[in-house]
């Protein structure tokens, strides 16, 4: 019932988006080149160093790209040749296999506008923005009301000579469906008084789906 918008960047930085090595794109100019790394970051951690000509971070997804890097190798396209030097095989442009800051959503951007269904996916978004409470619309209160004196009701024993109330099932089934749960308030015999009190019973719901009429 309000729009929700996304209280941080998101990534909040150029993030990496597979295993591998960060470096930077001018050392890529023949390949293969061995690099020397100079310091693993893994998801969660903060680079401490800047990547220089001739260097590269070994990085894991999710990491934060170092400063100096601007492209991302993934491991699967190089080979170690110790724990502090690796050989790059394949070149690359600028941004490869990198998540830049804000891709997913920007400070203040409105992520999820008013009216919006909140399925398993919304949940998920609104944790993302740590939206804990917000105002939503209760669901419909709806009420279903039968009349006619030929109908027989489900609890009613059997009569050769009357009709089975099918409709009030098979309508509570289609609100089922919907999401909204609803209240069967029973059977009404053809007489204005009676018809009158289930129907005033029903008007406390928003909704009173009526079948029958004679």
């Amino acid at each position: 019932a309000e729009d929700i918008c996304a209280n941080r960047d998101q990534p909040p930085y150029d993030v990496s988006a597979m295993d591998g090595f960060a470096l930077r794109s001018a050392d890529l100019v023949r390949v293969p080149v061995s690099l020397v790394v100079i310091e693993d970051i893994k998801a969660g951690d903060m680079p401490t160093r800047t990547v220089q000509a001739g260097q590269c971070s070994r990085i894991m997804t999710g990491a934060p790209v170092p400063p100096g890097a601007d492209v991302v190798i993934r491991v699967e396209d190089t080979e170690n040749k110790s724990n502090e030097q690796v050989e790059i095989r394949y070149s690359a442009k600028p941004g490869n296999d990198i998540r830049p800051l804000g891709e997913s959503m920007r400070k203040g951007q409105i992520i999820l506008a008013a009216g919006t269904e909140i399925t398993p996916g919304v949940i998920g978004v609104l944790a993302t923005v740590k939206a804990a409470q917000m105002k939503a619309y209760r669901r419909p209160r709806l009420a279903i009301l039968l009349s006619g004196n030929e109908l027989e009701g489900l609890d009613e024993p059997f009569d050769p000579n009357k009709i089975p109330n099918s409709n009030s099932y098979a309508l509570m089934a289609q609100c089922q469906a919907l999401g909204i749960e609803p209240i069967l308030l029973g059977i009404a015999h053809d007489d204005p008084k009676e018809l009158a009190q289930f129907l005033l019973r029903g008007l406390e719901h928003d909704v009173v789906l009526v079948s029958g009429g004679t």
